[in-house]
């Protein structure tokens, strides 16, 4: 089922050169499936802190990746179980909750705090305190956005013909994000007449 539910023609959000969440999330549920379960209806679950579901699933992950090691040994051993950086969490939250979490890339972040806020992200920072920090000033970059009335109607009109629905303006947020992290977007906002930037608005640590 999980393999199932992560297929695309490009799949680089869960599989890259050095990086395989999905292959690491299959063994784990072939050794307990119903542990891996509840870790995920964890991370899922909106009650709790997002900190500490994020800090849970981490642990989690570090227990079984030493607990496969030593019932599956390889050859070299596993070092990392891939969810340390959040990246892959981020990308179980937005598959999840779409219209309230984004996609988390380090460098795409650390170049869109750069431009966007008086604070970037610290590699001495806890993984889950790093992704908070980053929706706090991807929700203040959607508010700017959503402030732009012609923005809006442009895309509004492309999700109707195109079929398709963003009800919280998280998919553009994330578009726009991404598409201007290597390029120097905080001027190009600024030329524009219907977007004013307040950089005291932008949000701490």
């Amino acid at each position: 089922m999980f393999d199932k539910s992560l297929q695309a023609e490009s799949d680089n959000l869960w599989a890259s050169k050095q990086y395989y969440p999905k292959t690491m999330i299959i063994e784990l549920v072939e050794l307990d499936q119903e542990s891996v379960r509840s870790m995920f209806r964890n991370l899922f679950n909106e009650d709790k802190s997002l900190e500490e579901r994020i800090n849970i699933f981490i642990e989690k992950s570090d227990e079984f990746l030493s607990y496969l090691n030593q019932v599956k040994p390889q050859e070299i051993e596993r070092k990392q179980h891939y969810h340390k950086d959040v990246r892959a969490i981020a990308l179980y939250l937005t598959f999840k909750y779409p219209e309230k979490y984004y996609l988390y890339k380090f460098r795409e972040t650390k170049q869109f705090l750069s431009q966007f806020s008086n604070q970037t992200l610290s590699m001495g920072w806890e993984p889950a305190e790093k992704y908070s920090f980053y929706l706090r000033n991807a929700n203040e970059l959607r508010d700017i956005l959503t402030s732009d009335k012609s923005l809006i109607e442009t895309y509004e009109k492309w999700l109707k013909d195109n079929y398709y629905i963003d009800p919280n303006y998280t998919f553009l947020t994330q578009d726009f994000l991404f598409q201007t992290s290597y390029k120097d977007w905080a001027k190009a906002l600024e030329k524009t007449p219907s977007v004013k930037i307040e950089t005291t608005k932008c949000q701490q640590r």
